[in-house]
């Protein structure tokens, strides 16, 4: 990777500062386009939840994802193509390839997804970021609900 081309927090601070707004609106957008507070659905008020987390190869985010949603933890995850990642662990900076999983499911599954994620995953430390959802189409939080609370 060209050096040049990082952006660096100490010298560019403004332009960091920029990037990372950037990309707050981005995501922020990006999740916006599949959410809702879930209003009702058989009389229960649910939250629809978004929770990230990355893998090394696509082979572990399948096993993953497939777990997920067999065990109804989640109706649906998706897998992002692989990724580049740069991050400080154990005292320097490492980049990495990963791909992205971009889990569905319903707020009051979190915890157990949290659990799940950590004793499955192959990482010591793995990232577990959780969006709650604004705005969810009434079919799509059907069918949501449908498949997580069926019995």
């Amino acid at each position: 990777m060209d050096q040049a081309a990082l952006l660096d927090v100490k010298t560019c601070p403004i332009e960091f500062a920029l990037l990372t707004s950037r990309m707050t609106r981005f995501f922020s957008n990006l999740f916006a386009l599949q959410t809702k507070k879930i209003e009702t659905y058989e009389g229960y008020t649910r939250t629809m939840i978004l929770i990230m987390t990355t893998v090394p190869d696509s082979v572990s985010g399948q096993r993953l994802a497939r777990s997920l949603v067999e065990k109804r933890l989640a109706a649906c995850v998706q897998i992002l193509p692989q990724m580049t990642s740069v991050y400080f662990w154990e005292g320097k900076v490492e980049e990495e390839g990963e791909y992205l999983l971009l889990i569905k499911t319903l707020a009051e599954k979190q915890n157990e997804i949290e659990a799940f994620i950590s004793s499955e995953h192959s990482y010591d430390t793995p990232e577990i970021v959780t969006f709650e959802a604004d705005r969810v189409s009434e079919k799509y939080s059907d069918w949501l609900n449908g498949y997580l609370l069926k019995a």
